[in-house]
Parts: C-alpha cells; structure tokens; sequence
C-alpha cells in the first residue's frame, strides 16, 4: 500500500479524489466524566466525485495511527466540529469531513491517516508529521 504526503491527492476507483485538506493540533475533549480530554490531531478530509454516477460513501470511515512501526491505533475523539462524510456523493459533489484522534502531544514522529471510501478499493493512506 502506498503512502502518499499529506500534500497529495488520491484517486480511487477513478470515481472518487480524496485529500487531506488540514492537519492540526488541538486540544479535544469536554469535562464531563468519562470523556477523553487532552491533546489531539484534527484532521480533515475531502473527497470529491468526479466520476459520472453516485457513488455510496455510508460506509466511509477515517482512522489515525502514529508510533514509526508500532502503528497505535489513535482513539477518536467526538466534539462539537466533528463532521463525517454524506451517505453519498453526486457527480460533481465534494464533501469535507472532520475527525478528532487523540494523541500523546509528546509523541514527535509521523501519523498515518487511513481513509476507507469504498469497501472494494484498498485504503488511502496519507502520512505526515504531527502538528
């Protein structure tokens, strides 16, 4: 699987682009007990139909990993900007969604952004430094 910068987009099944259009440090999280708060990697994804049908994305989903080769799955983390992508694009359509994953602010190596738009197409993966 190819890992491609956080600068670059990725066609998939040529119906679909996807990008990264942001990459940032935050902090996530609310004081209520039981919520995760601490800092954290948004991240926000753009996919775009440029094929000629619609093309179901209900099944998209958006993980983040960090850790060189030990890959630690990041938790997600639910706020008020978190936003996933529609049930399914029109041609012509474009669509942001925005994720929320919680990770170590001491932690200075990559992440990996895994982007599963369609279930019959291999994952997009986007790598990058941690803000």
């Amino acid at each position: 699987m190819k890992e491609l910068s956080f600068d670059e987009t990725a066609p998939v099944a040529d119906e679909l682009v996807v990008e990264v259009v942001a990459v940032d440090s935050v902090t996530a999280g609310r004081d209520i007990p039981g919520e995760v708060r601490g800092p954290a990697v948004k991240v926000q994804i753009q996919v775009e139909n440029v094929g000629d049908r619609p093309v179901d994305t209900s099944g998209a989903s958006v993980n983040l990993t960090y850790g060189d080769d030990d890959r630690i799955p990041a938790p997600a983390v639910v706020d008020d900007t978190s936003a996933v992508l529609p049930f399914s694009l029109e041609p012509g359509d474009t669509a942001v969604a925005t994720y929320t994953f919680s990770v170590p602010l001491d932690y200075a190596g990559n992440v990996r952004i895994m982007v599963d738009v369609l279930a019959e197409e291999p994952d997009v993966v986007f790598t990058g430094p941690r803000p």
